[in-house]
């Protein structure tokens, strides 16, 4: 199921800073290792041309890696530290440098009366969306 559709949960507990419970599972298509994100819906995003709705913006408030799948619930945990890089395979790696914050990327010619700005987001909660990506 996880392959064909996409798959969302919410959280149950949190249990510190980088280990929290969700209510996805094996039973869900969930594996071990499974790449999942805690979500935020922001607002709805039109087509400038057509007005046709394209849907909801979600943010991403966390990143997270399933540790414990069992059949309904799984415990999930973030990422290493950036200095634990060296240990993880070159795939995460890659991952993880493709994700650095915008102080680190080349900048776009853009005109500054359409930036919009990158919204901030809620803290972490109960009850969250989480989305296997």
């Amino acid at each position: 199921m996880v392959n064909e559709m996409t798959l969302y949960g919410k959280v149950l507990k949190i249990f510190d800073e980088t280990s929290l419970l969700v209510d996805i599972g094996y039973k869900d298509g969930l594996q071990r290792g499974s790449r999942l994100v805690v979500v935020e819906t922001g607002e709805e995003i039109k087509d400038p041309d057509s007005g046709e709705s394209l849907g909801r913006l979600e943010y991403s408030k966390a990143e997270l890696v399933a540790v414990d799948v069992q059949e309904k619930i799984s415990i999930l945990k973030t990422h290493a530290k950036e200095q634990d890089k060296e240990n993880v395979p070159l795939s995460t790696r890659m991952i993880w440098d493709s994700m650095r914050d915008s102080d680190t990327r080349v900048k776009m010619k853009v005109s500054h009366d359409v930036l919009s700005g990158i919204p901030s987001v809620s803290p972490v909660g109960i009850g969250d969306k989480v989305r296997v990506i």
